[in-house]
C-alpha cells in the first residue's frame, strides 16, 4: 500500500481549513453533515483513497472543497417564521 501524500501544516493549508471553517459556518454545517460527507466519499471513490476529515485532502481538493462552498447558497429556513 502506497502512503498518500497529506499537507503539512503549510500557510497555504492552514489559509484554505480557515476559509473552509468559515464557508461552513456560513452555511450552518460541520464537517459530518451530510452533503461533506457524500462530498469526501465521492472524492475517495475518485482517488482510491480514504477521505473522511479535512487532514486526509490534499491542497487541490481542498480547493475544490473550498470553490463548491463558496458557490453553496445558503438556504433559508422556512419553519419557525410566522408569516402572519
Amino acid at each position: 500500500m502506497t502512503s498518500v501524500k497529506i499537507p503539512g501544516p503549510t500557510t497555504e493549508a492552514l489559509d484554505l481549513r480557515v476559509a473552509i471553517d468559515a464557508q461552513l459556518r456560513r452555511l450552518d454545517w460541520h464537517w459530518r453533515h451530510p452533503r461533506i460527507q457524500a462530498w469526501l466519499y465521492r472524492v475517495a471513490e475518485a482517488t482510491g483513497h480514504p477521505k473522511t476529515m479535512v487532514c486526509d485532502l490534499t491542497l487541490e481538493e481542498m480547493r475544490c472543497l473550498l470553490r463548491n462552498l463558496e458557490r453553496t447558497p445558503k438556504q433559508l429556513e422556512l419553519g419557525g417564521i410566522d408569516a402572519s
